[in-house]
């Protein structure tokens, strides 16, 4: 009834709002519980999240914090009563265990520094044989192309241009000299035995090319400076004498022998005239090398320790020839010879301080070497031949 008199009363003032709608949900535990009583509970459910411990429950339940803490303690001072009772190991090795890290560590060391030698000597003698060998195809290269492109360049000329083009030509007079002497395959074989170009007569020849021919041969010439294999530098060779349409052949066997023959003979004809122990020396050790592998190498003169070292890995301590057919004593001649070479040339070149003592020994030295440079030539082949 009250309720009913306070909407009439608000009803004749204009006041009257009509009644909001009950809302479907549950009550929350604030507009059940007391204040207080709501503010305790949320205290409580804290506390024992708190107190909960942070490892999975063990089959008995959760254990309360204290209990979990204690246990916690306890097994800590159990490993430590067992540590205690297990006898301490010596902090210092026995000798024998000190002695077999020391050679397991020299092996390592001389296995590192082996593989460190055996590149430097690999990257020293590709670049030897790129700058003496690469550089003479890519210097035949160019003679080809410089020949053969004047030979279609006249024929389709006028005269004036003819006149004007002779004048242009004068660094390459030498190619033009070395191959009007014969044609054919020998016309072949004068480019080739033909002195080296300088730079200058190379760029001479690469702008009076074609420009596909030109970039060609100058990519070649950079692959003889900057590759790091022969592999490279040969598909490099072989891309440029596409383009000035040559094919270089796969070289098989038969030829390959008939290559090695004559390169030998040529060494062996070059160290017949010569009279210098260092010079000698450059010729004997790839002579040796060819008998030790049957392959031909260009050997710079810092690596002749290590190609002899090569041909020498054949031979047994038994004092059986090695495959080089040389015997252990022979090859420990010629290191000796290169010994006392290495050491004239020191001397020679003011090394050994200088004096009276110094110049005597290079004296020795001198004579020492001029009587065993027959002995070296013999070793080599040369006496061989002869008979």
């Amino acid at each position: 009834q009250q309720q009913q008199q306070q909407q009439e009363m608000l009803l004749q003032r204009g006041e009257h709002q009509p009644q909001r709608r009950k809302s479907s949900r549950s009550p929350s535990p604030r507009e059940v519980l007391p204040r207080d009583v709501y503010q305790q509970q949320q205290q409580q459910q804290q506390r024992q999240q708190r107190d909960r411990p942070s490892r999975s429950p063990s089959p008995q339940g959760v254990l309360p914090r204290d209990a979990y803490h204690q246990q916690q303690r306890q097994q800590q001072q159990q490993g430590q009563r067992d540590q205690q009772r297990q006898p301490i190991p010596s902090r210092i090795p026995y000798p024998q265990d000190w002695q077999g890290r020391d050679e397991q560590q020299q092996q390592q060391q001389q296995k590192g520094g082996g593989d460190k030698a055996a590149e430097t000597v690999y990257s020293a003698l590709v670049r030897h044989a790129l700058r003496t060998t690469g550089a003479e195809a890519v210097d035949a290269l160019c003679k080809w192309a410089h020949v053969e492109h004047e030979a279609g360049a006249m024929s389709d000329t006028p005269t004036h241009t003819k006149n004007n083009n002779t004048k242009a030509a004068g660094a390459a007079a030498a190619v033009e000299n070395s191959s009007s002497s014969s044609g054919g395959g020998g016309r072949v074989m004068d480019l080739v035995k033909a002195p080296p170009l300088s730079p200058a007569q190379r760029g001479v020849l690469l702008r009076a090319l074609p420009s596909d021919a030109a970039a060609a041969l100058a990519a070649a010439l950079e692959a003889i400076g900057t590759a790091c294999t022969i592999r490279d530098a040969l598909d490099t060779l072989s891309h440029a004498a596409e383009v000035l349409g040559l094919r270089l052949k796969a070289v098989d066997k038969k030829s390959e022998r008939a290559v090695l023959a004559q390169l030998r003979a040529e060494l062996l004809g070059a160290l017949s005239a010569e009279h210098d122990p260092a010079a000698a020396l450059a010729l004997v050790v790839p002579l040796l090398f060819m008998r030790a592998t049957g392959k031909a190498v260009a050997v710079p003169g810092k690596t002749l320790a290590a190609v002899l070292a090569r041909c020498s890995s054949g031979s047994s301590s038994s004092g059986r020839a090695s495959a080089s057919g040389l015997s252990p004593e022979a090859l420990a001649s010629v290191e000796a010879f290169h010994a006392q070479v290495v050491e004239h040339l020191v001397l020679m070149g003011g090394g050994g301080g200088g004096g009276t003592d110094a110049a005597a020994r290079q004296a020795r030295l001198a004579e020492s070497l001029a009587q065993q440079l027959p002995a070296m030539k013999c070793l080599a082949g040369l006496e061989q031949d002869r008979e």
